[in-house]
């Protein structure tokens, strides 16, 4: 029988070896090598001062642990106001115990206790038909756009320079990531003492794993005019034995910066390299290797997925970005419903301010559950809108919802 459990310290050993035989297809195959380096990864997130036991779930068979679903505290930036979602990961189970519902019975009651302690919403990067029979909608495909020195087109000459970063950069840089938090919707929240903290973590013992950001020194570069001033930054990920130089993370002030930055980058590459640039197409550095020649590709399987746990919750939370898209019109007083199968939202908008009412105590729904995350989120169709009701819909609700592309780096959702 198979029982569940948070973990204790004791734990994590097993844990380690689970993650690591869990994230290999066979003991003796070529992928076992994605095991250890996920058994990197999880050991140096767990070893974290910030991280506690309790954030993992256990499944145990003849005690024995079979499965693990983890969750990390985080804020994800809604147009600058910070919201928990909590980042999920591992959903790991151990190769013979597959077929058992382990990791579903943790991830469910996981569900449950993130909820009565009060976190609205959970993000996991997952396959999108799997996940969403849970109550995920996917929200964000994985887009990266590729460039070749061939297809590079001539800029003009650059007006800055890479460089390594130094302590008294990292105000700046935390300044510059900041100032994209509305621009880059749903980007992960972060200070400037994060920043230093990963700052003090470069070239880590065993660093050198895809999802930690900036292990190594070498690999991480600012931007800086010939004025002396920062104006991007680039996280390099070499991958030699496919011919290609990763970007899973990059910021630029403006597309011409960005054009700059991607030439310089294109041109020093060997002929047979490629370089990736890592996001979404609206963004900068993508823009920019666009524009220069690249070419724009979706390369799934993975996507960015959000579950809301209590709706209640997450609207409220959600009040001040509503009120704050409200601001610009004058004295007023409208509502608004959302609703579909019986159940929804009535949103009470008064002169800017905004309080959201459920029509039942928890919707239960799945396509409500689906079509109103759409709507929240910005990435709706023409059908999730028009169960949007009222007599301000059509010059109140495009401004209350824009449509939005979401934009997370997947490289350090995690924390």
């Amino acid at each position: 029988m198979i029982g569940f459990r948070k973990a204790n310290r004791s734990d994590l050993e097993h844990v380690l070896d689970l993650i690591e035989r869990g994230f290999s297809v066979q003991h003796n195959s070529v992928n076992y090598q994605e095991g250890k380096a996920h058994r990197v990864l999880f050991s140096y997130l767990y070893s974290r001062p910030s991280w506690r036991p309790e954030y993992l779930w256990l499944a145990e068979e003849d005690n024995r642990i079979i499965a693990a679903v983890g969750v990390f505290p985080h804020q994800l930036s809604f147009d600058g106001v910070c919201v928990p979602v909590w980042a999920i990961s591992p959903v790991v189970t151990h190769p013979e115990h597959r077929g058992k519902r382990a990791a579903v019975g943790c991830m469910e009651q996981m569900f449950c206790d993130l909820k009565a302690s009060g976190i609205p919403a959970v993000f996991l990067w997952g396959i999108p038909d799997y996940y969403p029979k849970f109550g995920f909608v996917p929200v964000l495909a994985r887009y990266q756009t590729r460039i070749t020195r061939k297809q590079l087109r001539r800029v003009e000459r650059a007006e800055g320079r890479f460089r390594e970063v130094e302590t008294d950069d990292l105000p700046f840089l935390a300044s510059l990531y900041t100032s994209f938090n509305r621009k880059y919707w749903l980007q992960p929240f972060r200070t400037e003492r994060w920043w230093t903290e990963r700052s003090g973590e470069f070239d880590i013992e065993g660093g050198d794993v895809k999802e930690v950001p900036f292990p190594k020194k070498e690999n991480f570069k600012v931007w800086e005019n010939f004025k002396g001033e920062i104006s991007g930054y680039i996280y390099i990920q070499p991958d030699n034995a496919r011919q290609r130089i990763y970007l899973p993370e990059s910021i630029a002030v403006d597309l011409a910066t960005a054009e700059q930055m991607v030439s310089q980058l294109v041109e020093a590459l060997p002929e047979e390299m490629t370089l990736v640039v890592r996001g979404t197409p609206e963004h900068y550095m993508n823009m920019a290797a666009f524009e220069l020649g690249g070419t724009h590709v979706h390369p799934a399987p993975l996507a960015g997925m959000i579950k809301v746990l209590d709706w209640a919750s997450f609207l409220t939370k959600m009040e001040p970005v509503l009120e704050q898209r409200l601001s610009g019109f004058g004295p007023f007083s409208e509502t608004l419903e959302y609703r579909l199968d019986g159940q929804g939202v009535r949103f009470v908008l008064d002169s800017g301010n905004v309080r959201i009412r459920l029509s039942e105590s928890e919707i239960t729904s799945k396509d409500v559950n689906v079509k109103l995350s759409r709507l929240i989120l910005g990435i709706y169709n023409d059908d999730d809108w028009k169960h949007l009701s009222g007599n301000a819909a059509a010059y109140i609700g495009p401004v209350l919802f824009p449509r939005k592309y979401p934009f997370i780096w997947d490289v350090n959702y995690l924390y």
